[in-house]
């Protein structure tokens, strides 16, 4: 009878716990009729990792089949205000590196992100910064591009990593997008290249670039790949962005 007692009160627990972890991934994970969306919180890199709240970072969203994929995306206002201390030594690297919105690995399932990959990356107007050396040391008062976020193409190849090659496996969007605003991001992916074509809400095109990779068997198979901060560095304050499928 103790035992059987004992085996009640575990699975009590058990899916207690259960509970607690699936309401604390809602708290950095909220859906509505507007979207999806993901917070990365002060200090994370992926969104649902809130100790002591959550453990669980937002890291699988699902496999990709297709060879042409959309999603739209809208950033939250804090996307254009995030901002590492005049302190940090890493204020400009920081501050300059680019940030993961969505994509997806290529050349098979089993395939790694930084082997094969697709991605829009993204950070706050550096047109909005003030840098000083090492450090960044404010921002512009009244900056025209305040509630805009940069945008670029960002692929890895074979392993070769995008930043260290700008041109060619990194290309930065000459638009720029507005905070609060949805607009629609597209993938199209062939035997050789990739084309990142960025629409608005109605799909109407706005700009699109492209890089060119490695031609490998299951181009168009592999994971999908969502919001992330950094990188290089992890976020320094909170930061969010809404998703719907298309």
């Amino acid at each position: 009878m103790k035992a059987v007692f004992a085996l009640f009160l575990c699975c009590l627990v058990i899916a207690s716990r259960a509970s607690f972890l699936e309401d604390a991934v809602e708290m950095v994970e909220s859906s509505s009729n507007d979207g999806t969306c993901y917070s990365v919180y002060s200090g994370y890199y992926f969104p649902g990792y809130e100790p002591p709240f959550s453990f669980i970072p937002k890291i699988f969203h699902g496999f990709n089949s297709k060879s042409a994929l959309s999603k739209m995306i809208r950033f939250d206002g804090n996307t254009a205000q995030y901002l590492f201390t005049p302190t940090d030594p890493k204020g400009h690297l920081c501050g300059t590196s680019w940030n993961k919105l969505w994509g997806t690995t290529r050349c098979g399932y089993l395939d790694l992100v930084h082997q094969d990959s697709d991605r829009f990356v993204w950070r706050r107007a550096q047109s909005c910064l003030n840098y000083k050396g090492d450090y960044v040391t404010g921002v512009k008062p009244n900056c025209t591009e305040a509630n805009r976020i940069e945008l670029a193409a960002y692929t890895y190849d074979n392993g070769v990593v995008p930043y260290q090659h700008i041109g060619t496996l990194l290309k930065q969007f000459k638009a720029t997008v507005e905070i609060g605003v949805w607009y629609k991001y597209t993938l199209e992916i062939t035997d050789t290249q990739t084309n990142f074509i960025l629409a608005d809400a109605n799909g109407n095109e706005i700009e699109r670039q492209f890089t060119l990779h490695r031609n490998c068997s299951s181009q168009n198979k592999g994971n999908l790949l969502s919001f992330y901060f950094g990188g290089q560095c992890a976020a320094p304050q909170t930061v969010t962005a809404c998703y719907k499928d298309i």
